[in-house]
């Protein structure tokens, strides 16, 4: 290819996929994008339509709301970016999936970068697949109809638009089995804002220009470019025009050649809208595009046509912002030709060569030298200033600022002539520069100053430099320092002067799109100020940390540090503080009338200009936010509705209980099923065994299986309550079997038993930072912090050895003594070892097993949580028979053992209720 033609590497093109924004603002504008009309291929699905704007209120999780607070979707997500057009970005598990204006899945969260094609209907996704998985696949065929259904034959695409092995069944036993999860179609997978799967190929990056989907065929990575090729597919994913090289630049004609050696230009309808005769191409620049054949460099417009002939000129500078082009013929470097739009000549005077036709679009004149000096002339070539000045420089479209004198060790002096050629303003000045509306900045030896083009003084030229800050508005610097700064004063374009809201340098602000919005201003003692274009005052002088933000309509943001702690206020347009929004902190923009903000107690809100809270993220998802994120376990346990992951892709719905169904519809009867589960769960952490109340839990869910109405569920959870309580009385009328006696343990028998827990294996410690007990005084601890319980075991004699220390659980020893036979001795021996919390090592329970009472122990966790221990004898030992957790609901207990799992429903089935 000749070097005259520029060629992007084949990846240079995903440079020009922009990203969605990250909505640090918490706005999700959801809006339409047009669609790219195509007839070679079939056109691309119709963009969904318009929607409302979609805000994210984000705690632990983000809700979706629209502008009047209601909510778009009953799902939450870990992360969602503004929306592009119709769809946006989101993440979740550190993947990237897509949604649409309602919340529904579009593309699955499993791929590793997510775009918007930047200006088209398309995503384009990128996985992490397995070492190996890169020969090409073929193009994913797309269905024609626009239902929700989605197909990949070549990779077994499930109705999501990812890939999965097998869809939802049927076990042998009738239970639902759920689906794999979701898995990336293919390495790279190009999706329209449906969420259908357009393009999907592994090895071979895909994309999309002017609404058509591609993918780059090569052989292999490191493939040389001649051996690769970019593929258009059509609507149903097959080739449709296979390209040796094609450039996708921002344009609707791209460079393009089909054998590599012929080069065009095709158009958005994939055909050829300038015919590949070309040895090289390059994008157009404005109206303009360079080519080259074997003669040499040319030009030509969109249209096709021939504006220099290949090899007539030796370089050719077209301009945007210019009516004429600059060209120079071969063989000639010192006179260039100023060129029509047609390529045809502009005569200039005898002479006279083109100097400058930059802004001659704007101006309606350019620049023209020639042995005498500078001069200019109009587009048609006619003379309106001879050309005999040594400098000239265009102010505006009537003015030029000129210089006649040969300086030489001195500063040229300068003056202004209208476009006749007539003087204006005499030549004597230091410096002159175009002002707004339509004045000159002129500095003379007094300095800078503002004048019409008649000359007359608008602002005394006194100052040492001026700025330009707005077409209102002008910054003048005074020469003398006070240090901290030169003092600026502000002007307006006539010449009237501002009251002294700015003291040092202002500092410009900008908006998004990097437009100038206001400009912050400085005073003494490090205060900051802000004004707006025209120099109103909108922020009186103040202390503030960081830049104002702009919130839509004139509305200014800052954020002040304050003895009562941080503050942020709001100002509009005409500088008044907007005290409706004081309550709040993090104020997004508004859009359509609401923004996103924090309450200071902080909660995630939508507020409108009035201050009114429209949605509350608190409200609407009390047990998810950051505060409730610690009673998740206890959520769960007791509300058979709730989602442990709420932010997890809502999988296929399962076969839901009726029962469930009812409860998670129906708020009443959801917040009395959580009471019920509370009082099945509250009941085992008292004196009774748990399976005193488990054993009441089958009959229960079976009552509540057969239910068919409202009344008879909340008959059934009542009667089951009553049932817990009546057994909790039960349990509270037993007798008990452990009973802690009144009575020191002898001296002899605390030695008798130290020595056998030595034997049984505890090398003691002494301890001298042991804590004082209240313990009798024979009763105190040993060196080893040993200190000895008399018990009765339902009768029988049995003695608590505790090793006290400074930890929440110390270690215990149960030591019971064995009935002795005519003539025999009484005989002590270990039939539990363990730790216990330091106020309840062991307690007893209603129930007997094998002729000694089942007992527990409750160790320290947390603050919140604690291990409580069952243990059975089993004739000659305690043996441990239920491990259960105690957590709180409040300040009220709950235990979760083994086996008595959480009541409701199963993950799938509570998600599509939650959803």
């Amino acid at each position: 290819m000749p070097a005259a033609t520029v060629r992007m590497p084949w990846l240079a093109w995903t440079n020009r996929i922009a990203r969605g924004m990250a909505a640090t603002a918490c706005v999700l504008l959801a809006g339409p994008v047009a669609a790219m009309a195509a007839t070679a291929a079939p056109a691309p699905a119709a963009t969904p339509a318009a929607s409302g704007p979609r805000y994210a209120l984000c705690d632990t999780y983000c809700a979706l709301v629209d502008e009047h607070g209601a909510l778009v979707s009953r799902r939450l997500y870990e992360h969602v970016e503004s929306f592009d057009g119709p769809v946006a970005l989101y993440t979740y598990q550190g993947r990237s999936g897509a949604i649409d204006a309602d919340g529904h899945t579009l593309v699955p969260p499993v791929y590793k970068t997510l775009y918007v094609v930047q200006d088209q209907p398309f995503l384009l996704a990128e996985a992490d697949m397995p070492a190996g998985a890169t020969a090409a696949s073929s193009p994913a065929p797309v269905k024609d109809d626009d239902s929700a259904e989605r197909s990949n034959a070549s990779s077994g695409s499930g109705s999501d638009g990812s890939s999965s092995s097998s869809s939802s069944s049927s076990s042998s036993d009738g239970k639902v089995v759920a689906p794999a999860p979701p898995r990336p179609v293919a390495e790279y997978v190009l999706y329209d804002f449906h969420g259908r799967v357009v393009l999907a190929r592994n090895g071979n990056m895909v994309g999309a220009w002017q609404g058509h989907p591609y993918y780059h065929d090569c052989p292999s990575p490191d493939a040389p470019a001649s051996a690769c090729s970019y593929v258009f597919v059509d609507g149903h994913g097959k080739p449709a025009l296979r390209l040796a090289y094609f450039l996708p630049v921002d344009d609707t004609l791209a460079p393009a050649s089909r054998d590599g050696k012929h080069f065009g230009y095709i158009g958005p309808k994939l055909e050829f809208v300038v015919a590949p005769t070309y040895a090289g191409a390059n994008p157009f620049e404005g109206n303009y595009a360079r080519i080259s054949t074997t003669q040499g460099a040319g030009l030509i417009d969109r249209w096709g046509r021939v504006i220099a002939p290949p090899g007539r000129y030796a370089g050719i500078y077209p301009d945007g912002d210019s009516l004429l082009i600059t060209a120079f013929p071969s063989g000639e470097r010192h006179c260039a030709h100023y060129l029509r739009d047609d390529g045809s000549r502009v005569p200039l005077p005898a002479g006279l060569c083109p100097y400058d036709a930059g802004r001659s679009r704007a101006l309606g004149y350019a620049l023209v030298t020639g042995p005498q000096g500078l001069g200019a002339v109009d587009i048609s070539g006619r003379l309106l200033i001879a050309a005999t000045h040594t400098r000239l420089l265009p102010l505006d479209a009537g003015h030029l600022a000129y210089s006649d004198s040969d300086s030489g060790n001195t500063a040229p002096r300068y003056g202004v002539l209208d476009t006749l050629g007539k003087p204006t303003l005499a030549m004597r000045y230091l410096d002159i520069k175009a002002g707004p509306a339509g004045t000159l900045i002129v500095r003379d030896s007094s300095g800078w100053g503002l004048a019409n083009p008649a000359g007359k003084w608008l602002v005394p030229p006194q100052y040492a430099d001026v700025r330009v800050l707005s077409p209102q508005l002008l910054s003048f610097k005074v020469a003398a320092h006070d240090g901290h700064g030169a003092i600026q004063v502000l002007f307006r374009p006539d010449g009237t002067r501002l009251p002294d809201t700015s003291l040092y340098e202002p500092e410009g602000v900008r908006e998004l799109g990097n437009r100038q919005f206001a400009w912050k201003i400085y005073g003494p003692d490090r205060q900051t100020g802000l004004i707006g274009t025209d120099g109103h005052l909108i922020v009186p002088l103040q202390r503030f940390s960081g830049d104002p933000r702009p919130l839509g309509d004139g509305w200014w943001l800052i954020h002040r540090d304050t003895p009562q702690g941080a503050q942020d206020q709001v100002y509009d347009a005409h500088g008044a503080r907007v005290t409706e929004l004081a309550p709040y902190t993090s104020i997004s923009p508004f859009v359509h009338g609401a923004a996103t903000a924090r309450t200071h107690d902080g909660d995630a809100v939508l507020i409108d200009r009035g201050g009114h809270v429209l949605a509350s993220y608190a409200a609407l998802f009390p047990l998810y936010t950051d505060a409730a994120r610690g009673d998740a376990v206890i959520e769960q346990t007791l509300d058979r509705c709730y989602v442990a992951d709420p932010a997890a892709e809502p999988a296929p719905a399962a076969a839901q209980d009726a029962a469930d169904h009812a409860i998670c519809a129906d708020p009443a009867l959801r917040a009395l099923s959580r009471a019920t589960e509370k009082a099945y769960y509250g009941a085992q952490s008292g004196p009774c065994v748990p399976q005193d109340f488990m054993a009441l839990r089958r009959p229960y869910d079976k009552e509540l299986a057969q239910c068919r109405d409202s009344a008879c569920l909340e008959h059934a959870m009542r009667a089951f309550q009553a049932r817990l309580a009546d057994t909790a009385r039960q349990c509270a009328q037993s007798p008990a079997t452990l009973k802690w006696l009144d009575r020191p343990v002898e001296p002899a028998l605390r030695v008798r038993l130290r020595r056998l827990i030595v034997q049984h294996g505890k090398n003691f410690e002494a301890d001298p930072g042991s804590e004082t007990d209240n313990s009798p005084e024979e009763n105190k601890p040993e060196e080893d912090g040993l200190v000895f319980h008399a018990l009765s075991l339902d009768g029988r004699a049995a003695v608590l050895a505790v090793q006290q220390n400074d930890a929440h659980n110390a270690p215990f020893w149960l030591l019971l003594r064995d009935r002795p036979g005519k003539g025999e001795p009484p005989q002590w021996r270990i039939v539990l070892e363990n730790y216990g919390g330091y106020l309840r090592p062991l307690e007893g329970t209603d129930a007997v097993h094998n002729g000694l009472p089942v007992l527990r122990t409750q160790q320290h966790v947390s603050c919140c949580e604690h291990q409580v221990d069952y243990y059975a004898y089993d004739g000659r030992r305690y043996a441990p028979s239920l491990q259960c957790t105690q957590l709180y609901d409040g300040d009220s207990p709950v235990l979760l053992c083994g086996d008595a799992a959480p009541a409701g429903p199963d993950s799938a089935a509570a998600q599509e209720q939650e959803n």
